[in-house]
C-alpha cells in the first residue's frame, strides 16, 4: 500500500514539475525548490534565537528577583 501511494505521489509530482517548468520555466521551479529546501533550516534558526531571548529573559527576571547576595 505504501509503495503504491509513494508511486501515485511520484507520478503526480512529476507531472507538476513538468507543467510548471513548460508554464513558469525552470529556472523559476528551482528557485521555489531551494526555498522549499531552505525553509525548514530558516524556521529552525529562528526557533533557537527566540528559545535563546526566551531563556535569556528569564534569567535576567530571576536575577532581578533574587537581588545581591
Amino acid at each position: 500500500m505504501a509503495l503504491l501511494v509513494f508511486g501515485v505521489a511520484f507520478v503526480v509530482g512529476n507531472r507538476l514539475v513538468g507543467w510548471a517548468t513548460d508554464r513558469f520555466g525552470p529556472v523559476a521551479v528551482q528557485a521555489v525548490g531551494l526555498a522549499g529546501l531552505l525553509a525548514p533550516a530558516a524556521a529552525a534558526v529562528a526557533a533557537v534565537a527566540l528559545g535563546a531571548v526566551v531563556l535569556t529573559r528569564r534569567v535576567d527576571r530571576t536575577a532581578v528577583m533574587v537581588g545581591p547576595a
